[in-house]
This record gives structure tokens, C-alpha cells and sequence, in this order.
């Protein structure tokens, strides 16, 4: 079962990858940005308003109004972290905006320490400072051969801080609630978020590319990796399922290769798996010390 459990939970993670790729092939053919984004969300929010509403069953909990509105207010961080992500895709790499992405891991511990008081351990703050060496690797600031764009490396970086935020906000708020109902409140939410930040940026001269594209970017980066781990992830432990989840990071990158040729050096490689064994290590050590008390 757990086996199972760890192959849906490494799908869920390698589909976070894709949806980078799609959008920026997407824009390629003519799709505007504002444009794409407000309708993948809201084509997510769509398909999770109607897996909401045909199965019904005993895990489904009713919802007041106050943690309604706490769900969707929820919905600010999820269309802050897509708009800024998206963004930056237009100044920089697929490969560079992940690796920053990436950096949500060491954001949220600092939040954690702020907010919950969660003092990181030995192990954690060892994995930060590899990350951030892994990082000035992967992006090669330092090398003659990378020119990054400053507003890109704002922008995706300022993506990781919005997603540090989502997981703390989702992770506390409305526990209970069955994952697809409250993903789906979140959605509903960003819909809404974004449609006031990009509501002037809405054009209608590229729909028939916009619905063919926004389907499948919003299956990819909500809908089949939120199934994937509402499913696998309450039968894993919380270390195996942080090493499953970093799984996202090389997908991203393979698939910018695969999709849009994007060059990938020796240096950048070496950077991500620094970044890689960084995430994997102190989720490794957990789940060592947890067998050796068991």
C-alpha cells in the first residue's frame, strides 16, 4: 500500500513540473500571459467545483461562512504565487525560475520560526545553506555565460515567498475540510484575486488559443497533483512524502529540455543536486531516527 502510495505521491510531484513548459509554449503561439493565467486557475477552479459536487461522501464536512471566507481570502497567496511564477517566465529560464522557486523550503522554515515558533534544527539549517550554494550554481550568477533578467529573478523569487505562504496558510487553516473541497475554495478564491489584478490586462482576441492551452496547464499544475496527493500522501510519513515532493524541481527542468530545448550546463546540474540531496536530507534523517525508535 505504501508503495502505491509513494508512486501517486512521485506523479503528483513530477506533474508540478510540467505546467512551466506548457505556459510558455502556450505564449509562444500567441496566448497573452494575463490572459492564460486567469483562465487555467479558473478552468482548474471549474473542474474542482465539479469533483466537489459528484462525490459526494462521509469526508465531506459542512462549512460555515467564516471558514469559507478563510478559504477563500486563502485564495491571495495561490494567485500571488501563480502570477509572480508566471511572470517571470517571461524574463528568465524555466530552469531559473524553479531552482528560485525552490527556495519556498528555507522562506517557510523562517516563517515557521517567526509565526509558530518552530526553532529549525541542525540538520535544517545545514540543508539551507546548501540550498543556497546549490542555488548560486544553478543560476550561475556568478559566470560570464548566464545574463539573468533582475525583474525575472524578483518576480520568481517573490513566487517562493508566496508559496512559502500558501503552505503556511493551508496547512492551518480549516484542517479539516476534505483536500479537494478545500482546494476548491482556494481556487474559487484566486480566481477572484486575479481577476482584480489582472482584470485590466484581459483581452479576447486570443480565446480559441487561450481554451486550448488552459485546460491542460490547469490539469497538470492543480488538478492531477492535487488528486495525486490528497490520495497518497495520509499513507506516507511526512519526511518520505518531502522526498517525493522534490521530484518536482528535475521535472521542471526535464521537461524544459524536452519541451523547449533549453540549454542545461555541468554547472547547473550540479546545483540541482545540491539543491535535491539539501531537500532530501533532513526528510531522510527523520525517517531513519523514526525506524531506529520504532
Amino acid at each position: 500500500m505504501k508503495t502505491n502510495a509513494s508512486v501517486i505521491v512521485f506523479l503528483g510531484a513530477v506533474s508540478y513540473g510540467i505546467p512551466a513548459s506548457l505556459f510558455k509554449m502556450a505564449a509562444g503561439n500567441g496566448a497573452l500571459p494575463a490572459n492564460l493565467l486567469l483562465s487555467q486557475v479558473f478552468c482548474a477552479a471549474l473542474i474542482l467545483i465539479c469533483l466537489n459536487f459528484t462525490r459526494r461522501n462521509s469526508r465531506l464536512i459542512t462549512l460555515n461562512n467564516i471558514q469559507r471566507g478563510k478559504l477563500l481570502l486563502s485564495g491571495l497567496a495561490m494567485a500571488s504565487t501563480n502570477t509572480l511564477y508566471f511572470a517571470s517566465l517571461q524574463f528568465i529560464s524555466v530552469t531559473v525560475s524553479a531552482v528560485l522557486l525552490m527556495q519556498s523550503v528555507w522562506i517557510t522554515m523562517i516563517l515557521g520560526f517567526i509565526f509558530k515558533r518552530n526553532v529549525p534544527s541542525k540538520n535544517q539549517i545545514i540543508a539551507v545553506i546548501f540550498i543556497m550554494s546549490g542555488t548560486v550554481l544553478a543560476t550561475q550568477i556568478f559566470t560570464a555565460e548566464m545574463t539573468l533578467s533582475l525583474i525575472g529573478v524578483v518576480l520568481a523569487f517573490g513566487s517562493a515567498c508566496a508559496y512559502a505562504c500558501m503552505m503556511m496558510i493551508t496547512n492551518s487553516v480549516v484542517k479539516d475540510a476534505d483536500p479537494i473541497q478545500r482546494a476548491m475554495y482556494v481556487s474559487v478564491g484566486a480566481v477572484f484575486f486575479l481577476i482584480l489584478f489582472l482584470g485590466s490586462q484581459i483581452e479576447l482576441n486570443d480565446q480559441l488559443v487561450v481554451f486550448k492551452w488552459a485546460p491542460v496547464i490547469a490539469i497538470f499544475s492543480v488538478v492531477f497533483p492535487l488528486i495525486c496527493f490528497s490520495k497518497g500522501m495520509p499513507q506516507l510519513s511526512p519526511g518520505l512524502g518531502g522526498i517525493l515532493s522534490s521530484v518536482e524541481l528535475p521535472s521542471a527542468i526535464i521537461f524544459a529540455y524536452i519541451l523547449l530545448n533549453e540549454d542545461i550546463t555541468l554547472i547547473q546540474i550540479a546545483g540541482i543536486l545540491i539543491i535535491m540531496l539539501s531537500v532530501i536530507y533532513p526528510n531522510l534523517s527523520y525517517i531513519i531516527r523514526k525506524k531506529k525508535v520504532i
